[in-house]
């Protein structure tokens, strides 16, 4: 009998477990409600933005630097960083052939290496010279669409909040 009562009180709790409160007026709002019924339940908001989400894709990274040779030549030579679509160094090639490791930035500064960050190249490299983009297919092998956000600000008075929407489908407040 007492497993029955349990599983009854988890049913009902767990159909609001993913339910949220509205900033303003305390009503009830849930994930994956549209735009709409958000609006409806908690009135019209201060602010209401929409912009396109940044889809994250493998991009490849060049440097280029000249040096004098000790017959007083110019000599090009270069760096490309390859990147996957979370931002992680997969490959880095000096002239063409593939290093685990380099100090071509900065011989003086610590060298990239592989499993860096976009954030850790830029940081010891400073900004490409140019930067070449690749697709990254969604699962089912198509071209991914950029989801349109949409952030609408409501102010209480005392808290402002951000309810945010992926493509008009409420996703979280922040």
């Amino acid at each position: 009998m007492h497993k029955i009562h349990l599983a009854l009180i988890t049913l009902l709790f767990s159909s609001s477990s993913f339910a949220m409160l509205c900033p303003t007026n305390f009503k009830q709002i849930d994930v994956g409600d549209t735009l709409e019924q958000v609006k409806t339940q908690c009135g019209t908001p201060v602010s209401e933005t929409t912009h396109d989400a940044t889809v994250n894709v493998p991009q490849e990274w060049t440097y280029n630097k000249s040096i004098t040779t000790n017959f007083k030549n110019q000599a090009m030579y270069g760096m490309k960083v390859t990147f996957d679509d979370e931002g992680v160094v997969v490959n880095i090639a000096v002239n063409g052939v593939a290093y685990p490791t380099t100090t071509f930035c900065d011989p003086k500064k610590a060298g990239i290496k592989l499993k860096d960050t976009i954030k850790q190249i830029t940081a010891i490299c400073g900004q490409p010279v140019f930067i070449t983009k690749g697709e990254s297919p969604s699962a089912d092998g198509q071209k991914p669409g950029a989801a349109k956000i949409t952030e609408a600000v409501y102010n209480n008075g005392a808290t402002i909040s951000t309810l945010v929407f992926e493509n008009g489908i409420f996703k979280e407040i922040k």
